[in-house]
């Protein structure tokens, strides 16, 4: 073992420190012991993101295990966690902004609350990952978390008409281009 593999706790080392990926994957994957599902859905709701948490979560543990055997203790483990969720969810902006849209699911509630089809809403995640994270972050609070235009202004430090257009923006991503009735 070496000097820096010996500072790593040993549940952890138990996890990620022997076997290949496939060995990994299968103590990293029943019961989530890395805690992966709960980091995949701060990110993806830091980054303003509407991305599948199981899909990111599934992304982020494949990457854990090919890339365990190079993590020796640093950065610290949440630290280097949070990176490989990163580079999931980003992986997962690059498939999409460079494939064909994948279809959402009849029932995606970010689809109901928006009144879209499932492809509309397919075909504006990719323009409203394209936006600032500001209108991303507007979005989230005002139209899908149903904040207050004043309370989440005020939280902000921004005026409401400015918070509004940001969201609007975002809203415009799934609207752009679609027929209307």
């Amino acid at each position: 073992m070496t000097q820096a593999t010996e500072r790593i706790p040993d549940a952890v080392h138990e996890l990620l420190g022997r076997g290949g990926p496939r060995e990994i994957l299968s103590r990293i994957v029943p019961g989530d012991p890395l805690q992966v599902r709960p980091r995949a859905a701060r990110r993806i709701r830091a980054r303003a993101l509407l991305l599948d948490a199981e899909r990111a979560t599934l992304r982020a543990l494949a990457l854990i295990a090919a890339r365990a055997a190079r993590w020796r203790g640093r950065p610290r483990l949440d630290l280097w966690l949070e990176a490989r969720v990163d580079e999931a969810l980003d992986e997962l902006l690059d498939e999409e902004r460079d494939g064909p849209p994948r279809a959402a699911a009849p029932a995606d509630p970010i689809a109901v609350r928006l009144g879209l089809l499932p492809e509309a809403l397919a075909r504006g995640r990719a323009r409203f990952h394209a936006l600032a994270l500001e209108d991303r972050d507007a979005f989230h609070r005002l139209v899908l978390e149903a904040g207050s235009l004043d309370e989440t202004a005020r939280a902000l430090g921004v005026g409401a008409p400015e918070l509004a257009r940001r969201a609007r923006r975002g809203l415009l991503a799934f609207t752009a281009g679609e027929a209307r009735p």
